[in-house]
């Protein structure tokens, strides 16, 4: 689905009542800057409801068949019921579930919060009148372990108004089979790796923080995309190089190295995510042949960037040639290992190039321009 033209003017009205700009996208609505219009950073979801429509409205295939908040489901009888359950009184009807994972339950089990649990959902058996679950039965296992004697379970019973108990129950078990599918499979939106800094970042964890304190050092922001100066889309890498630790057990020191020297190299340029990581091995690589602070990183820097630039120019073409040339010599090791082979041939770059420090042996050696 594309954002159509007569949805970017639709809702550029809508932006004309707002103070504070913020980025509306087919895959993305940038809510943290939207909160700055509302007192205490708090969305009404009708404001967040105004904009959906205004984009899906105008899309193909996305209009509205009702009105909004035009009907209520609780008269109609069709929402599920809320209950607590022993634990005892759910079951499982394997047709419409998946096989259990013990590995998975002990996933769970060791973050478990009760102020955090899921909500199971069920079906309850006109037979047995046994709850059955089609989803949550992992986190209901994780809850049996932790001595729990009811849970929580929202559920829906069969309708035989109009159908014999049969017939009402087949239509149920189809139910929720489709469910599970469509909740475990089709229509689960993951959460993205920026989603997950910003969740963190602004709940306070401790790393995040740390991380988002080394960007702001060097005017480097996270973002969707990495098309604008200092901006970085491949989150885990940067975590990643964060977490090198130096010699002495030092976490951290490398980001601030790697983004000290890509925002001096290529100052106009987005981060590469590949190079980014790259970086940050080789300088831990040398740390580790020669030891902490026996090259002066201000020369190092001017000597390896300006050779770059030279021979390759920018961070993309660097890091696609130095690539090209890793698979010329040793054949194609697969994407996961490309910022292994950045990083040795960084290395080996510096070498041929330069020679003002000894930068000790790379992993793997190969001829690169």
């Amino acid at each position: 689905m594309q954002m159509t033209t007569a949805a970017r003017k639709a809702v550029r009205k809508i932006m004309q009542k707002y103070e504070h700009p913020f980025d509306v996208e087919i895959d993305a609505m940038d809510l943290r800057q939207m909160s700055k219009n509302f007192p205490l950073g708090i969305i009404p979801t009708a404001a967040i409801d105004e904009i959906i429509n205004a984009v899906l409205d105008n899309a193909k295939g996305g209009k509205r068949e009702v009105e909004p908040r035009s009907i209520d489901p609780e008269v109609l009888n069709i929402t599920p019921k809320f209950a607590w359950v022993d634990i005892d009184q759910t079951a499982i009807n394997p047709i419409f579930q998946r096989d259990v994972a013990a590995n998975h339950v002990f996933k769970i089990e060791k973050d478990f919060d009760p102020n955090k649990i899921i909500v199971p959902c069920a079906v309850k058996d006109m037979q047995t009148g046994l709850y059955l679950l089609w989803d949550g039965h992992h986190t209901s296992r994780v809850a049996s372990r932790k001595g729990w004697k009811k849970i929580p379970v929202w559920y829906i019973e069969a309708d035989v108004s109009d159908k014999t108990e049969e017939e009402a129950m087949a239509e149920l078990i189809l139910l929720a089979g489709r469910a599970f599918l469509t909740i475990n499979k089709t229509n689960k939106r993951p959460v993205s790796r920026l989603d997950e800094h910003l969740i963190r970042l602004e709940c306070g964890e401790h790393e995040a923080r740390l991380v988002e304190d080394i960007l702001i050092r060097y005017n480097c922001k996270f973002a969707r995309k990495s098309d604008k100066a200092g901006q970085i889309s491949h989150i885990p890498n940067t975590y990643d190089v964060f977490n090198l630790a130096s010699p002495d057990g030092t976490r951290g020191i490398y980001l601030h190295r790697v983004l000290d020297f890509y925002r001096s190299a290529w100052p106009k340029e987005g981060v590469n995510g590949v190079m980014l990581k790259g970086l940050g091995l080789m300088f831990q690589m040398i740390d580790m042949s020669k030891g902490l602070h026996t090259i002066d990183k201000t020369v190092f820097n001017t000597e390896l960037a300006n050779s770059l630039h030279s021979v390759y120019g920018s961070a993309k073409i660097s890091t696609e040639e130095i690539v090209e040339q890793y698979t010329d010599a040793y054949g194609d090791a697969g994407r996961d290992l490309t910022p292994v082979q950045v990083a040795n041939g960084l290395m080996c770059h510096y070498k041929v190039h330069n020679s003002t420090f000894d930068i000790g042996n790379s992993q793997f050696t190969f001829q690169v321009r």
